[in-house]
């Protein structure tokens, strides 16, 4: 752990040359992201239509006959926000450039019900009722609109159609694809479609069959080998147009939210500086217990201000110590088994977990744990909420001088690149400058919130050296870009907003007074935990045996649960009565081995959408090249995925 603090270098190195090197040159195909085929449903079939705008957007009208192979409420639909589109310009020169989609106006024409939920990079559409299954062997047709927006196509040689029919997210085999894409101008019949996985660039018309109309206006198509598509394929359509067949609404805003930023940045500093904070410093208080009335959740929370599934997890052991649940190990496997109700007075995120956990059963599986798929986020989401008070919304303070600071940095290198429409050598050290740019920022902001887990003298030796960087990164962008963009405003944000974002982090009161007190109590535990004798710790577990399993779920939260146990190892502790086990003596061993249990239990606890780079955000994927303009399978606009919940 000593001297940690000096990898960050080589570590952005190599993600520079892992990641984004290859990115930008885009020598090999493929996807790091595999994807797990659900055996649950499929597809029969899948029609879309496209009416394609004058503005460049596209209006989609999709039906999806499912058949469920086995009991489930329904699909759910994700469409990429942010996009990585590359194909290659008449030239045959590979083009990448990065693309906010605008997506609206979804509804259900079928008249199912649905919710919206964001997903990062995503938008997903959650379509059926909660409780309402659809039976094994049943078919249902889901038919659903939306209007997608990708905007300029910042491409001043053409303009193109170059749009996902099916994107490469759905996971599960579709049998049949039928589609009608409608123009608003005449378009020629040189279109070019790629099929299968993502990043297929060999143009494979043979397996669509399509028709363009006598008036250039409206093609069909379908896919006609017989086999459909494979979890996991897409179809990408491909054509290059007449530039100024689109009539994009364009905008030069660059400057001036330039200079919105570095006002609103001096507006929030000028604000937290003025601001009355009475200041207190995280006195470790060190002692063998937790914060009274606080779940395991919660102190992992305030500790590190996130949380993770290793924090909800937790909570079997918590509530075993409460007498609710039982832990019963046979064969190598951990099961849970309900005894009673949580007690009155429980948080909400306990109730949301525990009702979800045994929502069908009284016993259930550590190693095949099926909570609900929104389970994990409400948990987070009502931990925050009762722990508000304990902090001074500093990480939200945080992350806005981060955007800031990164939004006016991204616009100098996106005008930098609009205005010279970059290639080679040039384009590859931008955006290496820039990715580096942002691995500083991003480091500055983590090392300002985790100030009170260092020493003054780690903590300023850590933030000198990235100082240093972010300055030395900015002052080569600078130079490197200054000739497409205004030098002013580029000297500006260069000269200027770095200070003000540093001091702006430096006033930041990333926890309350209370927060800061319990912090304390939870500082002085993991420290009594990493530093005390194994004798004084045997001691005190002798004298109160339910200590050891009460401090045992909050050494999880912390970090430090296999130091804590190890100081036991050869310690026979006695087996509480919560704990069901064949083996007549109980030891470390058994603890090793529910520890790692926790691992399956946190993963289950960790619920995530699917949202896979292909089909979505589609920067870390490559092709190799050719001439005439082109794609590759799941390279345009739209696609996303979906799948069955």
């Amino acid at each position: 752990m000593k001297k940690r603090y000096l990898y960050f270098i080589p570590l952005i190195i190599f993600l520079v040359i892992g990641i984004a090197l290859p990115v930008i040159f885009s020598h090999s195909i493929g996807s790091s992201d595999e994807m797990v085929q659900d055996n649950g449903y499929y597809i029969n079939s899948y029609n879309v239509n496209i009416e394609v705008q004058e503005d460049g957007s596209y209006n989609v009208q999709e039906d999806i006959d499912v058949h469920f192979n086995v009991s489930s409420q329904g699909i759910y639909r994700y469409l990429p926000i942010y996009q990585t589109a590359k194909y290659y310009d008449k030239k045959g020169n590979l083009v990448s450039k990065n693309y906010k989609n605008t997506i609206s106006d979804f509804k259900m024409t079928s008249g199912d019900k649905w919710r919206y939920e964001s997903n990062g990079d995503f938008e997903v559409y959650i379509i059926g009722t909660r409780g309402v299954y659809n039976s094994s062997g049943s078919d249902r047709t889901y038919s659903l609109q939306y209007t997608i927006n990708p905007g300029d196509d910042r491409d001043a040689s053409m303009d193109m159609f170059y749009y996902n029919i099916i994107g490469t997210g759905w996971d599960t085999d579709i049998d049949n694809v039928t589609f009608t894409i409608t123009f608003p101008k005449k378009v020629e019949d040189n279109f070019k479609f790629y099929v299968g996985k993502y990043g297929q660039s060999a143009d494979d018309s043979s397996r669509i069959t399509h028709n363009l109309s006598a008036d250039g206006k409206v093609l069909t198509g379908y896919i006609n080998d017989g086999l459909g598509l494979e979890f996991g394929e897409a179809i990408t359509a491909f054509t290059s147009l007449e530039n100024g067949y689109f009539k994009y609404s364009r905008s030069y805003v660059f400057d001036i939210v330039m200079i919105v930023a570095i006002v609103l940045c001096v507006v929030v500093l000028l604000f937290m500086l003025f601001k009355h904070k009475q200041k207190m410093p995280v006195v470790p208080v060190v002692n063998f217990s937790a914060p009274k009335g606080m779940t395991p959740t919660e102190v992992g929370y305030l500790n590190d201000e996130e949380i993770t599934g290793d924090d909800l997890s937790a909570l079997i052991i918590y509530w075993a110590s409460k007498g609710c649940v039982k832990i019963i190990e046979k064969d190598k496997n951990i099961t849970i088994q309900k005894l009673k109700d949580l007690p009155s007075g429980s948080k909400k995120h306990e109730e949301i977990l525990f009702k979800d956990m045994f929502r069908n059963s009284d016993k259930v599986s550590a190693n095949n744990l099926n909570l609900s798929l929104n389970t994990g986020y409400k948990c987070a989401d009502s931990v925050e909420k009762e722990m508000s008070s304990n902090f001074s919304n500093s990480k939200s303070t945080i992350s806005k001088c981060q955007t800031f600071m990164l939004f006016a940095i991204f616009l100098l290198f996106v005008k930098s690149v609009f205005q010279s429409y970059l290639r080679g050598g040039q384009f590859i050290l931008q955006a290496v400058l820039y990715i580096l740019l942002l691995a500083a920022v991003s480091f500055i902001g983590v090392t300002v919130q985790n100030r009170y887990k260092r020493n003054a003298k780690k903590f300023w030796t850590i933030l000198s050296i990235e100082v240093v960087a972010i300055y030395g990164l900015l002052i080569a962008f600078m130079c490197l870009i200054e000739g497409y963009t205004d030098p002013f405003f580029t000297r500006i944000i260069i000269a200027i907003l770095p200070a003000i974002y540093l001091i702006l982090l430096l006033t930041i009161e990333r926890y309350s007074k209370e927060g800061k007190r319990l912090l304390g109590e939870i500082r002085g535990l993991k420290a009594f935990i990493e530093t005390a004798e194994k004798d004084r710790m045997e001691m005190l577990v002798n004298e109160n045996p339910n200590l050891f399993f009460e401090v045992l779920p909050y050494a999880y939260v912390l970090g430090v649960s296999d130091v804590y146990m190890k100081k036991f190892e050869n310690v026979d502790i006695i087996k509480p009565d919560w704990y069901e086990s064949s083996s007549p003596r109980f030891t470390y061993v058994h603890f090793v081995y529910l520890n790692r249990s926790f691992g399956s239990i946190s993963q289950a606890c960790t619920t995530r959408y699917r949202s896979q780079s292909t089909g979505g955000s589609i920067s870390s994927h490559s092709s190799s090249g050719f001439g005439g303009g082109g794609g590759f399978s799941g390279g345009g606009f739209g696609g996303g995925g979906g799948g069955r919940w």
